[in-house]
């Protein structure tokens, strides 16, 4: 009996964090679509193909099912871009090149994860944020081994993650970006000297392996598919 409980305590876990997982791809969708402020439970639901209240077992607002797909696709792009730079691990401003050179890839890359962050804006920095999550790290490594200024880390975070974000919003409005620039600009805002910055931030990146059962890789392929 205790066996047969259990079996069935996993199967209902699974096919809750299954739902919990497709209202998440389907709010992602069309968030990017129309923004977070044009969104209701409506547009999820008939997204989803469920009822409101299959929404309601799963999340209490709109805004924390937002948050919930921004933590989701947060976590995935942390994953991705701290990967690439662990590959280049003993130098900070080298990490800190191969992460933010990795996270604007895959945004090119993926016209729809692209669309969320922007239309997203200010409402995706904060905790969850690639930025803020990761750099951090660095930002303290390079301060310790003289690579970086002494400069407060919240402050050399805001620039980053203010910066960021704007190159993803001339991003999705078409403009041309050039991200070894960007990157270079990043690095002497932290007290690297204007050569060397040029230098790092010209290392050519290994392209991402984004997974295809990743939530950055099936939104994606919905939008194709429709």
């Amino acid at each position: 009996m205790n066996a047969m409980g259990d079996h069935r305590t996993r199967v209902a876990e699974q096919r809750r964090v299954k739902m919990r997982r497709r209202l998440i791809e389907a709010a992602t969708r069309v968030f990017a679509r129309q923004g977070p402020e044009g969104t209701v439970i409506e547009h999820v639901i008939e997204e989803a193909g469920v009822a409101r209240g299959t929404f309601y077992n799963h999340f209490r607002s709109i805004d924390a099912l937002l948050e919930a797909a921004k933590n989701e696709l947060g976590h995935e792009i942390i994953q991705l871009a701290s990967a690439s730079a662990r590959k280049n691990s003993g130098d900070a401003r080298v990490q800190m090149v191969q992460g933010l050179k990795g996270f604007i890839d895959v945004a090119r890359r993926y016209p729809l994860f692209l669309e969320f962050l922007a239309r997203l804006g200010m409402r995706g920095a904060g905790p969850g944020s690639y930025v803020r999550e990761v750099t951090p790290i660095y930002l303290e490594e390079g301060m310790k081994a003289g690579l970086f200024c002494p400069i407060p880390s919240q402050i050399a975070i805001d620039i980053l993650e203010s910066s960021s974000l704007a190159v993803l919003r001339r991003l999705h409005n078409g403009c041309d970006v050039d991200v070894d620039a960007f990157v270079a600009a990043m690095l002497r805002a932290m007290g690297v000297e204007p050569e060397e910055s040029e230098r790092l931030a010209a290392v050519p990146l290994e392209a991402l392996e984004v997974p295809e059962d990743s939530m950055i890789a099936q939104t994606d392929a919905f939008r194709v598919a429709s």
